[in-house]
């Protein structure tokens, strides 16, 4: 789900940078006396690179916005993730105590732990480039696309290293706990 909103809000983004026109095909009144020279051409249409940069400083404001939404998806994501990671901590030294073999979980744990840093780092990049993109200049008219276009690609580095975490659990952690506990 949301990565289909995050796809939309992209394209969205694209179409309103590529014809800026379309996205504001309402103009004032040929005749009117309260249109300012510089929005206004001489024929009533808006002029062109008012209109992108007015499109590209909505862009910014709505990306900023985006960040701030991420972060707040991140911080839950890793809360998430290493409450998972406790989880199975706590049960580890439960049977540990109970002199069962936890060295294959132990392994488990650090490599599981190493997944949810990689995925801070790669989450914390994605956000960065955002971030870029919120601060790109508007008059140069291809850069705010460029950086919306690569943050948009980490971002699917992000997706992998969430889904590695959870098929990393799944496929490994779980049938490990599973064995451990038909050890006695």
């Amino acid at each position: 789900m949301t990565n289909r909103k995050t796809t939309i809000m992209a394209l969205l983004v694209l179409f309103a940078l590529s014809f800026p026109s379309a996205a504001f095909a309402l103009t004032p009144f040929p005749d009117s006396t309260s249109a300012d020279s510089s929005e206004v051409t001489g024929t009533g249409t808006p002029a062109e690179p008012g209109i992108r940069v007015r499109v590209c400083e909505k862009m910014q404001e709505k990306i900023t916005d985006r960040v701030n939404k991420f972060n707040e998806n991140k911080r839950k994501h890793v809360v998430a993730y290493n409450n998972m990671q406790d989880r199975v901590k706590k049960f580890v030294e439960k049977l540990t105590a109970k002199d069962y073999d936890t060295a294959k979980l132990e392994s488990d744990l650090q490599a599981l732990n190493a997944k949810i840093i990689k995925f801070a780092a790669d989450y914390a990049t994605f956000i960065g480039k955002l971030e870029e993109a919120a601060k790109a200049s508007c008059e140069e008219a291809g850069q705010l696309k460029e950086k919306l276009a690569e943050a948009r690609e980490y971002l699917k580095t992000v997706h992998q290293s969430a889904k590695d975490i959870k098929e990393y659990y799944r496929t490994v952690v779980r049938p490990d706990i599973t064995a451990l506990l038909k050890q006695k």
